[in-house]
């Protein structure tokens, strides 16, 4: 049977924060008077934080869309170059095997 959990020794293997005062203080808890620590302003820089990743993962699909299509308009003219350098290259060879056979007079 395994040992119960840690969860201090958790925390420390997964780096989690210990607290929330990098978000602006702990939340109070108990003693009654409705106190909520600031979770307001906490929730606006969470909203605020959401609404820049939202809009930087809408500008990395622009840029990636802009990128396949420049890809895909470099690969149809670089397929387009080849075809004509194999049709270049396939005359000089039919042109040189011509001049051999000529020359060693096979016909």
């Amino acid at each position: 049977m395994s040992e119960p959990l840690d969860l201090e020794s958790f925390r420390a293997a997964r780096f989690l924060p210990r607290s929330t005062s990098h978000l602006g203080g702990d939340l109070k808890s108990g003693g009654g008077g409705g106190n909520s620590g600031g979770m307001e302003e906490r929730l606006v820089k969470v909203e605020s934080a959401v609404d820049h990743m939202v809009k930087a993962v809408s500008d990395l699909k622009t840029e990636i869309r802009d990128l396949r299509n420049s890809v895909e308009t470099g690969l149809r003219e670089t397929r387009q170059q080849n075809w004509q350098y194999f049709l270049y290259s396939a005359g000089i060879s039919v042109a040189t095997l011509g001049l051999m056979a000529k020359g060693f007079k096979w016909f």
